[in-house]
């Protein structure tokens, strides 16, 4: 039997990679990390991380403009 879980996405989205390039000189591709209902609290996490994590990631916040659920199979 394959089980699932329900993720909720919100509206704002936080997106990083790393800022080291890889072999071929390319950028790591941009991953989704955390999610808010309000961009005010997007904008903190992200200002919280860049200080633990002083250039090792860069990061973006996208608005979506709805949150969104996904189905997702446990592995």
């Amino acid at each position: 039997m394959t089980e699932y879980y329900e993720e909720k996405v919100l509206r704002y989205r936080v997106y990083e990679r790393p800022t080291l390039k890889l072999e071929s000189g390319s950028k790591y591709p941009w991953s989704l990390t955390w999610s808010f209902n309000s961009r005010k609290e997007a904008e903190e996490l992200i200002e919280e991380e860049e200080q633990r994590t002083v250039a090792l990631y860069e990061r973006k916040i996208v608005d979506a403009g709805q949150e969104e659920s996904f189905r997702r199979e446990v592995w």
